[in-house]
């Protein structure tokens, strides 16, 4: 059941848009937003930006620039993301427990500038 893009989930049925959410990862969700026993209303889909940095040791660094303090490392860029994604989930988790507003991006745009040397 749909309600303005949103996802209504309490019969943890698959939709399109949950096509790659499994039950235990909405049981998941249904918990970290509601707490257990409680019923979850309504999913919003959310993409935050991910900055990831290679470090002289060889490993990476991922924050994410939208939540202060959300920052996680990795052995390599898959490890990495893996961790931040965790570490976004219990940000969120946090927010909403705490009554909070959860923090989302409005746009993303990059600067493309040319260097190198001349000669």
């Amino acid at each position: 059941m749909f309600s303005g893009g949103n996802l209504e989930i309490g019969s943890f049925r698959k939709t399109s848009i949950a096509k790659d959410l499994n039950a235990q990862t909405l049981e998941r969700v249904r918990f970290a937003f509601c707490g257990k026993g409680s019923k979850l209303l309504a999913v919003k889909p959310m993409k935050y930006t991910v900055v990831l940095e290679r470090e002289a040791d060889g490993g990476y660094v991922a924050t994410v620039p939208v939540l202060p303090g959300c920052f996680s490392q990795g052995d390599d860029r898959q490890e990495a993301l893996a961790n931040i994604r965790e570490a976004i989930e219990l940000y969120v988790e946090d927010c909403r427990l705490a009554g909070d507003p959860v923090p989302e991006e409005d746009s993303v745009e990059y600067v493309e500038l040319l260097t190198g040397t001349f000669g």
